[in-house]
Order: C-alpha cells, then structure tokens, then sequence
C-alpha cells in the first residue's frame, strides 16, 4: 500500500528548495503495485499535493511519470493542470508525444493529429482540445 505522505507536507519555500529532492526519490521507488494506486488516487489529495506531484514527475523521463503528467494535464483541477504543463513543457517532445498516443489510443482521428505536432505547446493544444470534445 502507497503511503502518500511521500510528498512531503513541509512549507512551500522548503519543499520547493529542498524536501522536493526526497519525494522524487521516493517516487522512483515506488514499486508497480504502488505506482497503480498512485495513478488512481492522485485526483483525491489536496491541490497542494497535487502540484507537488505534477512538480516532481518527469525529472528522468520515465514513461510511467510522462503517462502519469499527462493525465493530470488531462484531468487535473486548473492550478494542477497549469503546474502539469510547465513540467510537461520540460521534457522531450518526444516523450510527450508518446504519451499522448497512449492517452488518446482508440480515437484514430486525434492520433493522426499527434503525430504531426512538432512541440509540446501543439501537443497540449490538441490534448485540451480533446478534452473539451469528451
């Protein structure tokens, strides 16, 4: 079982100083099991844990977190959505293309789309765009 305090609870100057270095390690730690919990609890906790998450995910460019960033983007309340963005923004647009495959899988005519975004920005255009559709 996921233990979510994780992210840690510290003051904000603190945490985005420092206490965020501990998190991300602790997120890389989590095991598979862990990790699916994670996915279907995040939309549960506070904003502010919500941002440190989106804050902390895709330092490494892992799949599972650039899947995981993508859905908050998607899915996430405004603030979180903005944070998930930024972080997005970070990362290879390659990456970032991957996962939104993945994301719109089974929507063939939004695929096509993504395949012909040439950065981040396009691609989160087109995601919050088919978010508005659905």
């Amino acid at each position: 079982m996921i233990d979510m305090t994780f992210i840690g609870e510290d003051g904000a100057d603190y945490w985005y100083d420092l206490g965020f270095v501990d998190s991300q390690h602790a997120l890389r730690c989590l095991a598979d099991s862990q990790w699916k919990e994670l996915t279907a609890a995040w939309p549960t906790q506070s904003l502010e844990w919500q941002d440190r998450l989106a804050y902390i995910l895709g330092a490494d460019s892992a799949t599972r977190e650039v899947d995981l960033l993508v859905d908050i983007y998607a899915l996430g309340p405004r603030d979180t959505v903005l944070r998930a963005a930024e972080t997005l923004r970070t990362l290879p647009v390659e990456r970032v293309r991957d996962a939104a495959l993945r994301r719109l899988a089974g929507r063939p005519e939004a695929s096509d789309a993504v395949g012909v975004c040439v950065s981040v920005n396009s691609l989160l255009e087109l995601l919050a765009a088919e978010n508005r559709r659905s």
